[in-house]
């Protein structure tokens, strides 16, 4: 099994009383509880225990903990999993129940934790899994808290791999199926499905059952397979926004949505489209020819192509059409969307066609 970097860091390392594994990566969260699962003398005698960290207060937390090791009691790992919200709604649902959870500590809840990690107790180890932007959830007032204590205490780990890593890894899953996969095959692959290790993971899974007994996976495999059946649908709603068609975007968007493709799939796709604009931007500036750019951006359209010329000029005509102010404008609706998909209660077809018609009066072009 491929190791990657936030693993290696646990060689040779003591188990301790309290983890907290925080960032986008939740598959690595995962792999490092296996991790210290693996470490642990007499492992069949430690049970897992979940919890959901929303849902729970921290002196709860810390009461079945000290739960001393007896006849009837086993030995504990209390895993405390959840998802960083918007720091308004949390505060919102906190007014709410009258009390502070999970990840916005109050001063019972921190006396709970130092009391605690005072004397812990060795038959229990805390396991807290944060999913969310990093950058976010270093800001709140848990991670600032736990930051306090030496790491002997408490471990701090964020859950990041970086690109290559990626890479290396889906080689060696594909490897352990008896697979190969070719470079520009795996470069589209994670064009189509994003980086994310959980859904390239599935990805993965789905081509080794797709591909029978074939051993070598190429672009052309990947093209029938990785992704959604909608993947076409998906490359036109990119081509209209790259022209700024605004009613070809929302037409695209009603048969997506028919097929029960997922708002949040297709907010990933538009994001990363607008990702691509922003970048062939900043190559542009750097004086490379359009064609370079378009390389660059998408490696993965090759010359030879049919369509090529077609992509290529819907591609540098967003490139050209949009300016970095408005990009900017652009991905701020985009996140507004964003939030009003998780917590307006709007249906996923008004919030995503409104964020179509400021698109096309930031672009000027409805």
């Amino acid at each position: 099994m491929y190791r990657f970097s936030v693993l290696k860091k646990f060689k040779g390392e003591k188990i301790a009383p309290f983890y907290f594994l925080y960032g986008e990566e939740e598959y690595l969260g995962r792999l490092v509880l296996e991790e210290i699962k693996a470490k642990l003398s007499n492992a069949e005698q430690w049970r897992v225990e979940k919890f959901d960290l929303k849902n729970l207060s921290w002196p709860e937390v810390i009461d079945v903990a000290q739960i001393s090791q007896g006849l009837f009691v086993s030995r504990r790992l209390l895993l405390l999993s959840g998802e960083y919200r918007d720091k308004d709604e949390e505060k919102q649902k906190n007014k709410e129940r009258k009390k502070s959870t999970g990840w916005s500590l109050n001063k019972p809840d921190k006396k709970a934790i130092e009391d605690y990690l005072a004397f812990p107790n060795p038959g229990s180890i805390i396991s807290v899994l944060l999913v969310g932007e990093p950058k976010r959830i270093e800001g709140t007032s848990l991670y600032r808290f736990l930051k306090s204590f030496s790491p002997g205490k408490i471990v701090l780990l964020k859950l990041q791999a970086f690109p290559e890593e990626k890479k290396k890894w889906i080689h060696q899953e594909f490897r352990s199926r008896g697979k190969t996969i070719e470079e520009e095959a795996l470069e589209r692959m994670m064009e189509l499905v994003g980086s994310d290790l959980n859904i390239l993971y599935q990805e993965i899974e789905k081509i080794t059952l797709f591909i029978g007994d074939k051993n070598k996976i190429n672009i052309d495999d990947v093209n029938q397979i990785a992704g959604w059946m909608a993947e076409v649908d998906i490359w036109d709603l990119e081509e209209h926004l790259e022209k700024g068609e605004v009613a070809g975007c929302i037409k695209v968007l009603d048969r997506l949505l028919s097929q029960g493709i997922k708002e949040e799939y297709i907010l990933h796709q538009l994001a990363k489209a607008l990702k691509n604009i922003f970048l062939g931007k900043q190559l542009i500036q750097e004086r490379k020819s359009q064609r370079e750019v378009f390389k660059l951006v998408k490696p993965y359209l090759k010359e030879n192509f049919s369509f090529y010329p077609q992509k290529l000029a819907s591609f540098i005509a967003a490139v050209d059409g949009l300016s970095f102010a408005q990009l900017e404008a652009v991905f701020q609706s985009l996140k507004e969307a964003d939030i009003a998909l998780k917590q307006s209660g709007l249906p996923p077809e008004v919030v995503l066609e409104n964020f179509f018609l400021q698109y096309g009066q930031i672009r000027g072009t409805t």
